[in-house]
């Protein structure tokens, strides 16, 4: 077979990703592993070339589903069942960055010692105080840590994560842990603190993003344009940026006379030293790991596939760690380099065809055509591959995200071009003034940059939302169309008929969503260690019912609520307990209408709040097309009482006494209680959905809730989302 490692690398790491986040369908995974393997294997009696391919791709599949089951329950759980939800001594050291937001601190750990014995895991520490610590410092403490939720960091092995909410205790004990990533470590922040000093905020994480892939100093409002427009795969650290890197290294090399092999050595050094920097990004390493194996080929005279050598990154990456899929950044840089692998020539033969380049005389124009053709062939290849994963992971399908990127993915290569330069002239002595120069120019296309995804993300219909069940059968169809022209060596009238079956099915789908589709409200709950935040949404508009939780839920919180909208029409803080922490977060990030705050504690809320409820008053507004919000100061405590359509829903908040509330708010179809209020007897419902703490309190009085509902939703650090 040519491309070997490209059926065992593609096929085994689509099933772990599958496997990773839909685990119920590791028995149905398996058992498709040993059905292909079966008709591979008759098929390859009877020579049919197709059967080894099947064969090979059976045997990945079922290989990927154990590796994975092995990894889960020998290496992920035992973590989890031994500390998690527990209280931990430790002694250990700060293993990475340490990132300072606007209003949290973020830690990294990795322990030693756990409870007296040896043990190392990896422990994501968030705090809000300042810390007076360093990387690679050496840390004892106490902690109370828990199961992590992040896909992302779970990927890197991390399975724990801790926060100054509960049980909290650290101290640096005065040495420091050495190695040699502490060195990339080093020259990663330099580099950060040289882009801060150099560029304006926003120019400067945007350089951070793309040069060092991290995102963590972008604006939320850039962040969710980006997944907006499709085009979050730009600011991913990847192949764009090892390739920049190599070429202007293989510029330089052209000129003396160095040998292939030292050429190699030199390549090794160069793609390990900018992993490292970059954190050893799985993206980077997929990257380095391809250019390795091209300059390899390169000095034993034979040219590499790039499609085998993109399954064998994948399985360098995957066999040790199969959670790896879990970073959505790994899986969208193996898509875009496999689309742009596979159609790129195709592209560029067409349109120079079609634009008849070749018989073109003047060589300046020629060249000009060709650059042209190029940025259009990677930026459709790459945008169209990564479609799939951002509508899965996003819930919104990207409908311009080809144009976007065929202007934006330029300036993105640029940006990347002109950082590398300006850092380098910055950290040379006597001649860093001329990186101001080059500062200006950056700090006008990141400007540009921005703007055009802003732009792009506003316009109506830019991105519409994915809904489920259309959405996967079209999914499911298109890749089963694009195995089976894989594995016949489709030719032009099969790509042609997928083509039109795959649309076909799409706007069908879309067309009977549109015609049955009712509507409907959708109440969104997450739950954090000391709050809940409820959100109400309708037809695109978006009202908060209360805003609370801590630090450890910021970014699950924001991205959730971006997903509905970017405007939230109408917030409604019931008093600063549990309710009112994420106001800041919500004012600084979205386009926040009209605030309704509890007269009660509304210096400690807002001091810019448009409404403030006085005790024991009401008042009543429409939320959105069919639903309507009853707010109701009752003696300082704040109930609100929704009908939506047909359906009641009651919001009895922290300390309510359902004594003092009138008699005909007390039965609602549902119910939402974060604590057990005094006289819950007197609630009636259907469905009773409870987001507080499992306490005391809910322990004394679980036998009563089960008795005022038909149905008992306990939520602990989730997300729950229904219709109604």
């Amino acid at each position: 077979m040519k491309r070997l490692f490209g059926t065992i690398g593609s096929t085994y790491l689509a099933v772990l990703a599958v496997a990773f986040f839909l685990p119920k369908s590791a028995v149905f995974l398996l058992a498709a592993g040993f059905v292909i393997t079966g008709c591979g294997i008759v098929l390859a009696v009877k020579r049919f070339e197709t059967g080894k391919t099947m064969l090979l791709a059976g045997i990945s599949a079922a290989l990927a589903v154990v590796s994975i089951f092995l990894y889960r329950n020998y290496i992920y759980q035992p973590v989890v069942d031994n500390y998690s939800d527990k209280e931990i001594s430790f002694k250990g050291y700060i293993c990475d960055e340490i990132n300072i937001g606007s209003k949290i601190i973020v830690i990294p750990l990795q322990t030693e010692e756990i409870n007296g014995e040896k043990a190392e895991v990896k422990i994501n520490l968030t705090v809000y105080n300042d810390f007076e610590a360093e990387e690679f410092d050496c840390v004892e403490g106490r902690l109370f840590v828990s199961a992590h939720e992040s896909e992302n960091l779970i990927s890197k092995g991390c399975f724990l994560s801790a926060s100054q909410d509960n049980s909290f205790e650290l101290r640096t004990t005065g040495e420091k842990h050495f190695s040699l990533y502490s060195l990339a470590v080093n020259v990663r922040m330099k580099c950060k603190s040289a882009l801060t000093k150099l560029l304006n905020r926003d120019s400067g994480a945007l350089c951070k993003a793309i040069l060092l892939g991290d995102k963590y100093g972008l604006r939320k409002t850039y962040k969710h344009d980006f997944q907006r427009t499709g085009t979050s795969f730009l600011i991913v650290v990847s192949g764009m940026h090892l390739s920049v890197l190599c070429g202007l290294i293989n510029i330089l090399l052209k000129r003396t006379k160095i040998s292939r092999l030292p050429r190699l050595i030199i390549f090794l050094v160069v793609v390990i030293g900018f992993s490292a920097v970059t954190g050893f990004t799985r993206s980077v390493m997929r990257a380095g790991i391809m250019v390795i194996l091209a300059y390899c080929g390169d000095v034993v005279h034979r040219k590499v596939d790039s499609i085998n050598s993109l399954g064998i990154a994948a399985l360098i990456l995957a066999l040790p760690n199969p959670f790896v899929v879990g970073d959505l950044g790994v899986l969208m840089s193996f898509s875009t380099t496999l689309g742009i692998v596979l159609w790129v020539p195709k592209i560029i033969g067409f349109l120079t065809r079609v634009l008849h380049i070749c018989s073109v005389k003047l060589k300046p124009l020629r060249w000009i055509l060709n650059f042209i053709v190029n940025l259009i062939a990677v930026s459709v290849s790459a945008a169209l591959w990564v479609m799939p994963i951002l509508t899965l992971f996003i819930g919104r399908i990207p409908l311009l995200v080809v144009p976007v990127s065929i202007i934006t993915s330029p300036i993105a290569s640029l940006i990347l071009i002109l950082s590398v330069i300006m850092l380098a002239l910055y950290f040379i002595p006597f001649i860093s003034v001329l990186a101001k120069p080059i500062a200006l120019l950056l700090n006008v296309l990141c400007g540009a940059h921005l703007n055009i995804n802003s732009f792009v993300a506003s316009i109506p219909f830019s991105s519409v939302k994915t809904e489920k069940l259309y959405y996967f059968i079209w999914l499911g169809v298109t890749c089963a169309l694009v195995a089976v022209g894989y594995l016949i060596h489709a030719k032009k009238k099969y790509v042609v008929a997928s083509i039109l079956i795959s649309a076909c099915v799409l706007g069908t789908g879309w067309s009977v969503q549109v015609l049955t589709d009712t509507h409907p409200t959708e109440i969104y709950l997450k739950q954090t260690y000391r709050g809940l935040t409820a959100g109400v949404s309708k037809d695109g508009s978006l009202s908060i019912l209360c805003c609370g939780g801590n630090g450890r839920y910021n970014d699950d919180v924001i991205d959730d609520l971006y997903a509905y909208n970017s405007v939230i029409d109408n917030a409604v803080i019931p008093n600063r307990v549990n309710y009112s922490s994420y106001l800041t977060m919500l004012e600084e990030h979205f386009d926040l209408k009209n605030t309704i705050v509890n007269q009660k504690y509304a210096d400690e809320i807002s001091e810019d709040a448009d409404f403030e409820l006085s005790e024991n008053s009401r008042i009543s507004f429409v939320l959105n097309s069919g639903t309507v919000d009853e707010v109701m100061n009752i003696d300082g405590i704040v109930y609100q009482y929704l009908t939506i359509e047909s359906r009641t829903l009651l919001f009895v908040p922290h300390y309510g006494d359902i004594e003092k509330l009138p008699v005909k708010y007390r039965t609602a179809d549902y119910i939402i209680m974060d604590y057990v209020s005094y006289h819950a007897e007197l609630l009636s419902c259907h469905t009773l959905i409870y987001t507080g703490q499992q306490n005391k309190r809910y322990d004394k009085n679980a036998e009563l809730l089960g008795e005022i509902s038909d149905k008992l939703i306990l939520l602990k650090n989730k997300t729950y989302i229904f219709k109604m």
